[in-house]
């Protein structure tokens, strides 16, 4: 289980996805003009575990953002 307050966690967000928005726009770059995809193609594309790693943070990062600016708080469970 998740919780994060706009006070106490908004700048850490901030940062986090800041230090992961390079790997996420090397990876929507890729992603721009395909419905689907295969390790092989991300291999070719020389994109690795942790940019596709850092993508997804980056989205769940943008939705926690979000959350925190229309609610000032957010609380979700996740499998880690």
């Amino acid at each position: 289980n998740y919780y994060y307050n706009r006070e106490d966690h908004m700048d850490t967000v901030l940062e986090e996805l800041a230090d992961l928005k390079e790997n996420y726009e090397k990876v929507n770059e890729f992603f721009k003009d395909k419905e689907s995809y295969s390790q092989d193609a991300l291999k070719d594309a020389g994109i690795s575990d942790t940019e596709m790693s850092d993508y997804a943070d980056y989205n769940l990062g943008m939705n926690i953002k979000k959350g925190l600016e229309d609610h000032g708080e957010i609380y979700f469970t996740a499998e880690a």
